[in-house]
């Protein structure tokens, strides 16, 4: 709406489905910073299901409940941040950068285009698997680690993408 920086934020008990578009993309520094917290109530319970397209004009997504996935939905941000007990699976992406992060279950990253990168902490328990199909995407995340275990990692690449690097410490 070309006003700058604003933030929107969603608290349920139980459950957040996204099934209709939210953007923010108006040129010129605009940005939407997102907030989606399915567990508010701290019960243990609520997941975050997203089946329409997120675009936050480089602006921050933050998901928080038990499982998360985007697979009905693309998601364009500046970084993401998820605190989940349960799994993370993010698809149509066009790219992610992710910031601090504990993930209780498995986190399964499949991006159609762009890098997968961290600028935080990302603490995996279960299992974690990253895929890029772009040529000449990379995955480099430097401050990956799982807990109490090191996860099994897979990473993949479609034939075309150049870049293999995965880089957890």
């Amino acid at each position: 709406n070309g006003i700058g920086s604003n933030s929107l934020t969603s608290n349920a008990h139980n459950i957040i489905i996204v099934n209709a578009a939210i953007t923010d993309s108006v040129a010129g520094g605009d940005s939407l910073n997102l907030t989606l917290n399915a567990d508010s109530d701290n019960s243990g319970a609520g997941s975050v299901d997203i089946n329409a397209s997120i675009n936050l004009g480089g602006g921050t997504f933050v998901s928080e409940g038990v499982n998360f996935d985007n697979l009905g939905g693309s998601i364009s941000a500046g970084s993401m941040a998820f605190t989940h007990t349960g799994n993370v699976i993010i698809s149509n992406t066009s790219g992610v950068n992710f910031g601090a992060s504990t993930i209780g279950g498995a986190l399964n990253v499949s991006t159609s285009s762009g890098n997968i990168t961290d600028s935080g902490t990302v603490t995996v328990t279960g299992d974690a698997s990253f895929t890029t199909s772009q040529s000449g995407a990379s995955r480099r995340c430097t401050a990956l680690f799982g807990s109490p275990r090191r996860p099994a990692m897979a990473v993949s690449r479609s034939p075309s993408a150049s870049s293999r690097a995965l880089q957890s410490s």
